[in-house]
């Protein structure tokens, strides 16, 4: 025990044991607590006066595997109205808090919490390790009326069984987890880039063109990163009237009142002033919350707060990777890396080797040779009309560039990057740094989020690259149009076609074949990861 720190436990006195107890640093404000009568569950209190949030009541409880988890104990521990964070090993298993199943204690700890709406963290990693090896998580941690941001954790420090769990309560010291906001001032923007881009060099080579690019990229990276700062944003804070603010004062005087005395008349007082506390605030949150929609639109605002309402957070839990179970986020990119490197791979299955050789030999050919055949350049009134049209709150790629970003380049900027794509028609060369991508997973709906395969990977690629592609498709379209290279057949990538034109004609050919009294036979061909693996 350190020196700085004072020990509160709560022994068991009848055999050895089991038993809770809290270390706390002796310079906090802080006091021992009564925790109540409990049935089950042991259990030790102290609540701290902090300044952030008032009191915060702190409690270590154990509930022994040979017990049932008694509501009861819960309602004991819990029935106050102060911000209050119950931490320990209860023997509760459930799959919200990332065990591997759940067991009786696991669901009454479940239906609990959620009918008095209180959170109940648990951390990414295993808690305990069976002799088996089986790895599974025992302690959690319930928070009441705790709004300070919170991130738990299980560290392997020690030889018992049991890991440590470390509750880290509001922002870290190196401000990793506070919540920033960073603006930047796009008239400042539009003044940097123009002074500190760099003339663009001849673009005869393909080597001159990659360096141009990669100037003309850092030159934006530069300029936002000079014309941006970071600033912490605003918590949410209700702002009482006054009048709730001294029911809120007087609740609490009762509350200690109470606490000190323990008389039923000071029990009855604070019941009724909590009672009346909570209606308050309640009333006064209604009251803030019409006044908010009152304020907003018909339109988008309107659409952003529902979406923004119907959207529940659902954490990433442990994924089954090829190397086994993983829990931190490192190891699940790896689990999901590993993965993808098995599905993006050309299907060599029955394929004809020769064939792609010879393929591959022609396309080399081609590419040696000049084509003299000329592609329509383009123009910088092309290239700000696309980067227009392009959406605003579209994450960017790897390079940080964003749509918005883009939409703010000045003249001489749009003008250099008109020359860039030029310089790629021209010289037939896609810059090897826009063909990498950041890649972001998403669950399937209705499937478990803990098996990379039901997540669905999405790439984000550089803005200057999709503007790029953009340009290129749209000359690819002339090409296949003026030379007839699709078949009537296909109705993909042809102008005026839709898959519903498509389904028309199954329609007439099933149609004939009724009027003429024959059966009409369709086959439908689904490839399994098509796309993926497919030959490019």
């Amino acid at each position: 025990m350190c020196l700085t720190s004072l020990l509160y436990p709560n022994d068991r006195q009848d055999r050895r044991g089991g038993g809770t107890a809290i270390y706390v640093k002796s310079h906090l404000d802080h006091h021992v607590a009564f925790t109540g009568d409990l049935v089950n569950m042991e259990a030790t209190t102290v609540e701290i006066n902090t300044v952030s949030i008032g009191t915060l009541r702190l409690v270590s409880m154990y509930n022994p595997p040979n017990r049932r988890l008694l509501e009861s104990d819960l309602d004991t521990i819990l029935s106050n109205n102060i911000a209050t964070i119950a931490a320990g090993d209860l023997n509760a298993k459930h799959q919200s808090r990332n065990s591997r199943r759940a067991n009786p204690s696991g669901n009454i700890l479940r239906a609990f919490t959620d009918d008095r709406d209180l959170v109940v963290a648990g951390p990414p990693e295993p808690t305990h390790h069976s002799v088996q090896g089986l790895g599974d998580v025992l302690d959690i941690a319930i928070l009441k009326e705790v709004t300070l941001p919170y991130r738990i954790t299980s560290v392997s420090d020690l030889t018992s069984d049991l890991n440590p769990v470390l509750l880290f309560l509001g922002a870290d010291p190196d401000g990793e987890y506070e919540t920033q906001m960073k603006t930047t001032c796009w008239a400042a923007f539009k003044d940097h880039i123009n002074e500190t881009l760099p003339p663009l060099p001849p673009l005869r080579t393909r080597d001159q063109l990659k360096f141009a690019i990669e100037a003309f990229e850092e030159a934006i990276i530069r300029s936002i990163e000079s014309c941006s700062h970071e600033q912490r944003k605003p918590l949410y804070h209700t702002n009482p009237p006054e009048k709730v603010r001294e029911i809120i004062r007087n609740r609490n005087r009762a509350r200690r009142r109470h606490q000190r005395t323990w008389d039923s008349d000071h029990l009855r007082d604070y019941r009724r002033l909590a009672a009346e506390a909570k209606q308050a605030m309640l009333d006064h949150q209604n009251a803030q919350w019409n006044a908010k929609l009152d304020l907003l639109e018909e339109d988008h605002s309107l659409w952003r707060m529902t979406k923004i309402l119907r959207n529940k957070y659902m954490p990433m839990p442990p994924i089954h990777g090829e190397r086994g179970l993983v829990y931190t986020d490192a190891e699940k990119a790896d689990a999901f890396a590993d993965y993808l490197k098995t599905q993006f791979r050309i299907n060599y299955e029955d394929a004809d080797l020769d064939n792609m050789e010879r393929i591959e030999n022609e396309v080399s050919r081609r590419l040696e040779h000049e084509d003299n055949r000329g592609i329509r350049p383009t123009t910088t009134t092309e290239i700000q009309h696309r980067i227009n049209r392009s959406k605003t709150r579209k994450a960017p790629g790897r390079d940080g560039i964003s749509n918005r970003a883009l939409k703010q380049l000045p003249v001489r900027a749009i003008g250099q990057y008109t020359s860039i794509v030029n310089a790629i028609l021209r010289l037939r060369y896609f810059a090897t740094r826009w063909k990498s991508a950041d890649v972001i997973v998403f669950q399937k709906p209705g499937k478990a989020a803990a098996f990379p395969q039901h997540c669905r990977p999405i790439s984000l690629l550089s803005s200057l690259s999709k503007i790029a592609e953009g340009i290129i498709l749209s000359r690819l379209k002339e090409l296949v149009g003026e030379n007839h290279l699709i078949p009537d057949e296909q109705f993909g990538f042809q102008p005026r076609t839709s898959s519903v034109h498509q389904v028309l004609r199954p329609v007439e050919f099933a149609s004939e074949g009724f009027n003429l009294k024959m059966s009409t036979g369709v086959a439908f061909f689904d490839v399994s990861k098509a796309f993926d693996k497919v030959w490019h």
